[in-house]
């Protein structure tokens, strides 16, 4: 039955979701209520139902409003911008969104942007998890709880910058790596550790101008 599997999924997902914090685990304060709004988001929206990934989401909710506000923020964020193409991995939309990245890194990072070009790196491979969670699964709570602050006053221009701002972090590491290291460093960012305020500060030294990202989306 589809509905068992996905509550079997969820359950499974739930020790997962920020493992370090012990809340959402079987014995934590917010198992019920991370459990609760994903299982309602999955038949709120069952065209989409429960994704691998959805439980960091609703998690950084859960952390800063009760269920039922992070409920109905869920159901709206996850209506918005790229989020359902991401959950639903949608290939052609995603490929269309990592070009309009790769133009933006080739305009703002060049010399990052050439390197990883010749390389041969797919940015599909590393902005599928980046985008998808909004940076929630892959940085630390900290650094991903300040990505998410600078998303919810700025909208999706946010999560251009902090893409731009963690090359800009890690460019001279990512400049003297041969391609496997290189894409190790992307596919797995949380072992980078990068500090929330070097992050934010060079996210923020980049202006971005989201409906010209979007065209370039759009263009292809």
């Amino acid at each position: 039955d589809a509905k068992e599997a996905c509550l079997r999924q969820i359950q499974l997902d739930l020790e997962r979701t920020f493992p370090e914090l012990q809340f959402f685990n079987a014995d934590g304060p917010y198992h019920t209520l991370l459990r609760d709004v994903l299982w309602g988001y999955s038949c709120r929206r069952p065209g989409v139902g429960y994704v691998q990934g959805m439980s960091h989401v609703a998690a950084m909710l859960l952390l800063n409003m009760g269920p039922e506000e992070a409920f109905v923020c869920m159901v709206n964020l996850l209506d918005r911008w790229h989020f359902q193409d991401f959950f639903m991995v949608s290939m052609p939309r995603v490929e269309r969104y990592a070009h309009a990245v790769n133009t933006m890194l080739a305009r703002h990072l060049p010399k990052v942007w050439g390197h990883l070009r010749g390389l041969g790196v797919d940015s599909r491979i590393y902005l599928l998890e980046w985008w998808m969670t909004a940076f929630s699964s892959v940085l630390s709570l900290d650094a991903a709880s300040r990505v998410w602050d600078m998303l919810i006053v700025d909208g999706p221009s946010a999560l251009v910058q902090a893409t731009l701002g963690l090359f800009k972090v890690l460019s001279k590491q990512l400049l003297r790596m041969d391609f496997d290291k290189a894409l190790y460093l992307l596919t797995h960012i949380g072992e980078a550790e990068v500090g929330a305020d070097d992050l934010v500060t060079a996210a923020r030294s980049f202006t971005i101008d989201y409906d010209e990202f979007f065209a370039v989306v759009e263009a292809q």
